[in-house]
């Protein structure tokens, strides 16, 4: 019976403690940790070059390389590809799961078509540029096919199936229609 009480006790002294713990810092350190933080975090904005990147989007995407020093002589890296969309900064990753990506058909050049192999064969290497293929056995996988105008471009495996985009295009070879396949047919 008497436990409870004890460990309800220690519970809110507990969660009180941990409170305290990680309070906000004062206006005046966070104006320090403001004026200091590049002492330990370093970050470097590369922009996305590659000529075919450009031929195929609109979009200019920047790599952006952070470097966190840990006090200790060691240091953490970590990247992230960015673009703007409208007002905002967003980080571009390849979908994880079904679905419609109006996002990504808005990064396409206008001026881009998508009409013979020739112009799959480019937009595969965008592709590898902007979504890179890390695994060897998606590496393996990846093709591209099309139907009319429906283009499948095959990014990879997942349970033994085959993923990736599924793009459609207008008479003239405008993309007008981008989504994410998990299992295609």
């Amino acid at each position: 019976m008497l436990r409870r009480p004890i460990l309800f006790g220690a519970l809110v002294l507990g969660v009180v403690a941990t409170r305290a713990w990680s309070a906000e810092p004062t206006a005046a350190e966070k104006a320090f940790l403001d004026q200091h933080i590049s002492d330990l975090v370093k970050i470097e904005y590369v922009r996305v070059s590659d000529p075919v990147v450009l031929r195929v989007f609109a979009t200019p995407f920047t790599t952006v390389n952070i470097e966190i020093s840990d006090g200790d002589g060691g240091t953490n890296h970590s990247s992230i590809l960015v673009t703007r969309r409208d007002d905002k900064l967003v980080g571009i990753t390849r979908p994880s799961t079904d679905g419609d990506c109006p996002a990504i058909r808005q990064m396409f050049r206008p001026d881009f078509r998508l009409k013979n192999d020739n112009d799959a064969r480019m937009l595969q290497a965008a592709l590898d540029a902007i979504f890179p293929i890390t695994g060897s056995s998606d590496q393996k996988a990846k093709t591209f096919r099309h139907a009319g105008q429906k283009w499948t471009f095959v990014r990879g495996d997942f349970f033994e199936e085959k993923m990736g985009f599924v793009l459609t295009t207008d008479n003239s070879g405008a993309i007008t229609g981008v989504s994410y396949v998990m299992k295609l047919p």
